[in-house]
C-alpha cells in the first residue's frame, strides 16, 4: 500500500512538472489545466481526443460501479433479517434494482455542481469514516 502511495505521488509530481514544461517556451501562456489540454499541447489533437474518451470512460465506469456497490449494499442491509439495522427498519425487503435507482436519483444532481470545493468538508468526513472503518475492522 505504501509503495502504491509512493508511485501515485511520483506520478502526480511528474504530471505537474509536465504541465509547466509544456508551456516553457511560451511566456504568458498558462499551464494546461487538464489531461486533455496537456495531451493536446504535447501530442496533438488526435491524442487529446483519445485521452478525453478514455477519461470519460473511466469516469463513467467509476460512477456506475459506485451506484452498483451502494445499491447492492443497501439491498443486502434491507433484506438482512438476522441483524437489526436502520435500513431494514425504514425500508424492509427493498430490491437491488430499486436501490440502484434511488441512489442514481440521489447522485445525479451532484453532476450539476460546477465547484466541488463545497464538498471539501464532507470529503474529509468521508476519509475519517473510512479510516475509522478500517480501524474497527482491524481491531
Amino acid at each position: 500500500m505504501a509503495f502504491c502511495a509512493y508511485l501515485a505521488t511520483v506520478t502526480m509530481q511528474s504530471l505537474n512538472r509536465s504541465r509547466f514544461l509544456a508551456v516553457q517556451g511560451e511566456p504568458g501562456r498558462p499551464p494546461p489545466a487538464s489531461y486533455v489540454e496537456l495531451t493536446e499541447l504535447v501530442l496533438g489533437e488526435g491524442a487529446a481526443r483519445l485521452v478525453f474518451g478514455l477519461t470519460l470512460a473511466a469516469a463513467l465506469g467509476v460512477c456506475s460501479t459506485y451506484i452498483v456497490f451502494v445499491g447492492q449494499t443497501l439491498a443486502s442491509l434491507s433484506s438482512d433479517e438476522t441483524n437489526d439495522n436502520i435500513v431494514r427498519a425504514f425500508a424492509p425487503d427493498v430490491g437491488e434494482t430499486t436501490w440502484k435507482l434511488v441512489v442514481s436519483l440521489a447522485v445525479m444532481p451532484l453532476s450539476l455542481v460546477r465547484d466541488y470545493g463545497i464538498f471539501a468538508f464532507t470529503s474529509a468526513l468521508g476519509v475519517a469514516a473510512v479510516l475509522a472503518g478500517i480501524g474497527v475492522t482491524l481491531a
